[in-house]
């Protein structure tokens, strides 16, 4: 029974990873003027240190059975940043009204790394002396 309950928190996870990761490709490739978003006065770098920032922890917490093993929560960061450039890249190449920009980069690193933090806080196997 446990382990059925553990799969199926960790299939809900991931299918919020994936509809995180949908959400923000389409929000981040489409007009701004046609997000519904836009009508918030939030600033831009805060809301990619906000979105990267749930996109790494939600892909983190898909993978919650391997938490124990210290490198996953680096490839994890490290993928959600690749994203984030590819993310970039297709701004700049693949729309009109879009542009690439390195502050974007930087809030999202921010994001991740507060993530990373967060996560690392949370579920850090405890040293036992």
């Amino acid at each position: 029974m446990k382990r059925t309950k553990q799969l199926l928190v960790r299939n809900l996870f991931r299918a919020l990873a994936v509809f995180f990761t949908v959400v923000i490709t389409i929000g981040s490739l489409t007009r701004i003027d046609d997000n519904p978003l836009s009508q918030f006065e939030l600033s831009d770098k805060l809301v990619h240190v906000g979105a990267y920032g749930v996109l790494c922890m939600s892909w983190l917490l898909a993978r919650f059975s391997y938490r124990n093993k210290p490198i996953y929560p680096l490839i994890m960061a490290l993928l959600v940043f690749a994203y984030g450039i590819v993310i970039e890249v297709f701004q700049h190449i693949g729309t009109s009204h879009r542009q690439a920009d390195w502050y974007d980069l930087l809030a999202n690193l921010t994001g991740i790394l507060l993530a990373m933090a967060l996560y690392n806080l949370i579920f850090r196997p405890k040293n036992v002396n």
